[in-house]
Formats: structure tokens, sequence, C-alpha cells
């Protein structure tokens, strides 16, 4: 017979004055599971049972049972902070009974956004559901505390089973739900989560709170669509496969090195490279290396062939470039001095003396910048575009809400004088089609108004007013 160790608890079984949590507590129960909340509701009697449970020298956990309605995340998170849930206790997503979506990607959402907070995250669900719609690999793999339900046989794999809920315990008589812990977090208490991979040049590593791997949008300036991308705190997104393939940052390169530089051998030694004169020559020198040379020295003798005169900055194009005077290289007789500049651009990096540019570094990157992604393209308010217009990214327009097919007969006056506003389409190809959706923002009205519509290839869905007014 299965002995209870953790038993869970919400307002059906009254407040922290109903329960006698000591007596629970002489009886073998270590742990309490307190539901915290349902949708966007508070349970009326968490705080109560979190005074009593933590006064009888119990371990606490928390549970939130999802529904599925407009802000409930978000909720999640304050409510479990405004309780004074710890962050050393498990905080678990209650999924059961009719549920509309991937159930799968729906607790993906919440647990990677409760680790990001700092949370100990867990999943309560039946075993035939968690069977059927959950992969116990990833959820192992990011630290997802099982907690299964299964009355009639014990489930393969779980942390926490709930294989009952008849009769009570101890001095308490009315139907409690009872749990085994067979893992022990919950009634022991867990440690930092560590991994030690023989492959890792550190040999262990600790894995920071919110980290994960998935498909997500880049916060660094590579930029188009969604990638297969590594977060190491769950904040920054750097891309690990993009659209044009594999990509590293130093990082990984660094960790890379130690295992591939024994392949690497040494080349023979290659061609030697043209000196600084002959590319002067190149350039248009005319006389001996050392005529070259003595053209290097100012007016005054000294070795300084470059004479600063000042730096400019341009924000708008996001250029730099320093100019002076320098002796004209053309010419080793010539005692004058010509012009030059020096730009630094999004390019490269170029020099001009004398009415001739060279390029000495070149700039090129297939992604865009934050800066340029994030502004709005004003050159077409009046033309539509469907889905397949649009590369893979988030673009922002300026528009007419006739341009767009906004038709506002049917909505309050108030909403009606407005004209313009901004247009947010974010797009993604998958399997070969184009997906997106656009967000219409009226800018020039008193009240705001908000809509939103999907589509695809060659065809938008109907527009949906999404604004609300207090």
């Amino acid at each position: 017979m299965t002995t209870p160790n953790v038993i869970d608890i919400s307002q059906w079984q009254g407040t922290g004055s109903s329960i006698d949590f000591a007596n629970l507590k002489s009886n073998g129960i270590k742990a309490v599971i307190i539901r915290l909340g349902h949708g966007t509701t508070t349970d009326p009697s968490a705080k109560s049972f979190i005074t009593a449970v933590q006064k009888a020298g119990l371990r606490i956990h928390g549970y939130h049972y999802y529904e599925g309605v407009s802000g409930e995340l978000e909720f999640t998170i304050k409510n479990a902070s405004s309780l004074g849930l710890p962050l050393e206790s498990y905080y678990f997503l209650d999924m059961e009974g009719k549920i509309s979506g991937n159930w799968a990607d729906i607790f993906r959402t919440y647990y990677t956004s409760w680790l990001q907070v700092g949370r100990r995250v867990g999943l309560y669900v039946s075993d035939s559901p968690y069977k059927q719609y959950f992969d116990d690999n990833e959820l192992t793999g990011h630290g997802v505390y099982r907690w299964i339900a299964s009355y009639s046989y014990e489930p393969t794999n779980y942390d926490t089973w709930q294989f009952n809920s008849q009769g009570g315990w101890g001095n308490y008589t009315s139907n409690l739900d009872k749990d085994y812990d067979k893992t022990g977090y919950l009634i022991n208490g867990s440690t930092t989560i560590k991994t030690k991979d023989d492959s890792d040049p550190n040999k262990e590593y600790q894995v920071v709170a919110g980290a994960f791997v998935g498909f997500d949008y880049s916060t660094t300036k590579l930029q188009g669509g969604k990638m297969l991308i590594h977060s190491p705190n769950g904040v920054d997104k750097i891309p690990s496969i993009s659209p044009r393939g594999l990509e590293f940052d130093q990082p990984a390169a660094d960790r890379l090195w130690p295992y591939l530089k024994k392949y690497v051998t040494p080349g023979k030694d290659g061609k030697d490279g043209k000196s600084a004169y002959e590319i002067a020559c190149d350039n248009g020198f005319k006389g001996s290396e050392a005529e070259w040379l003595q053209s290097l020295h100012g007016k005054d003798g000294s070795a300084t062939a470059l004479s600063g005169s000042g730096m400019s900055i341009d924000t708008e194009k996001g250029t730099i470039a320093f100019t002076g005077k320098m002796a004209d290289p053309a010419s080793a007789e010539s005692k004058e001095e010509v012009p030059y500049t020096i730009d630094i651009n999004n390019s490269g990096i170029s020099y001009t003396v004398g009415g001739k540019t060279t390029q000495l570094v070149s700039i090129t990157d297939s992604g865009q910048n934050n800066s340029q992604q994030n502004k709005v393209d004003q050159s077409n308010t009046d033309k539509n575009k469907v889905p397949s217009d649009y590369s893979d990214g988030i673009f922002y327009e300026q528009k007419t809400a006739a341009a767009v097919d906004i038709d506002r007969t049917d909505y309050a006056d108030a909403v009606k004088s407005g004209t313009t506003g901004i247009l947010t389409t974010k797009a993604v190809t998958i399997d070969k089609k184009k997906y997106a959706r656009q967000s219409f923002e009226l800018l020039d009205n008193d009240y705001p108004l908000t809509l939103e519509r999907n589509g695809s290839d060659s065809a938008w869905e109907d527009w949906h007013a999404v604004t609300n007014w207090n």
C-alpha cells in the first residue's frame, strides 16, 4: 500500500484553520502543494494555507489551474509573487479537462516564462494525456517536475504520483488528495541543476534559470524570421541555425576549437603580399622606394604623414569620417599636401586621397540591424500587400485604413474619423507556405483602435478589433 508524504489542497478544503497541519506532519506528511489560483483569480484560501503550512514546519509548493483565459500567464507570475511563494518551491501548472490548443506548446510557454523569473517549474496532469501530448525527455531535460495523477495504477514516468483522492489523513476526515513524492525534491528540497559532460571543456557547468533552446526570433542583429536559437539566460536569443545555415558566436567557437585544432595542420608558406611601396605604386605613385619613404615626411621633416583636422559623425546615416591632409602620394617631388578622408560605415572602411577611393575593409551581412528593421516604411501608404509579399521577419508600415480593407461601418462613431495608422506585420515561411499576422493601430483619432488579422500566401482573413475601453 502506497503511503502519502505530500498532500495538495485548495479552497475546497477550507482555510488554514480548517486543517491541523501539525497532525498531518506527525502522520508522515512532509510537504503541501497549495492551489494559488485559477484563470486570473486568486484562490481565496491560498494565503491562509501558506501561513499555516509554514507555521507547522512543512515544505510548501504551489500550483495554478489552467483555464486558457486572456492575461493568464502574466497573472500566474504576479500571483505567486504577491502570495509569497518562495523561489525554492516548485510551481506547477495544472492541466486537465478540455483544453483548446496544443497542450505541449501551452505548457512550454508557461514553464519557459516561469524559468525566466527564477521559478522551479512542474506539470500536473493525468497519466493518459501526459503520454499522449508531452515529450518526457524534453521536460526532464529542462528540469520540469512531473506530478502525475493515476488512481488505478502506478505511472511509468513521474516524480510525484497523485494516487488517491478519497478519504482523509490523520485527524482530517474529509476527502483529501494524497501524493507520493518518489524523487524527493518536494519533501527534501532540490539543489541547483548541474550537468556533467565530458565534451564540455570545463567538465561541469550550471544551467541558469530561464536558459533554453528552441525556435524564436533572434535578439542579435541577424534577423529574418524564427531560427533555432540558444539562450544562456532566457533573455539573449542567439542564433544556432539561421536561414543561411549554422551560426557560431565566439563562446561556441572557443568551445569547439580544442576539438578541431588536432585536425588542423600548418600549410606551406604562402606567397608574400605586396609591400606598402608596391601598393602606393599601384595607386599612382611615381618614383623609387627611397623617394616614396621621403614622401611620408611632412613639410617640417617630421615622420608624421597625416595631419588630422577633425572627425564628423552622422547619426542618421550611421557613419564616421576622419578628415585631414597628407603629402601627395602621387608625386615624391611635390611639397603640397592634399586632403584625405577615412570613412567608416556599414559597408566597411575606405580612404580617399586626391579624388581616388580605396576600399580597405568590406562588410557583408545578410541580416538587418534592429535600428533599420524598426523604421516605419512610409513609401506605400495606399497599397495593400498579401502575405507572400513579405519576407520572413517583422515590418512596420504607415497605412491608411482604407488601403488595408478595414470596414468600420458598424463601429461606434468615436472610432470612425481616423484614417491613418501603423501596420505591423509578422511573417514566417513554414513548409514553403507563407504565414503572416498583421496588427493595425489607428493613430489620428481621439480613441485608440487596434485590429488584427491572420493570412497565408495570397489571402487575408477578416479583421478583428482587439481594443478594450474602460
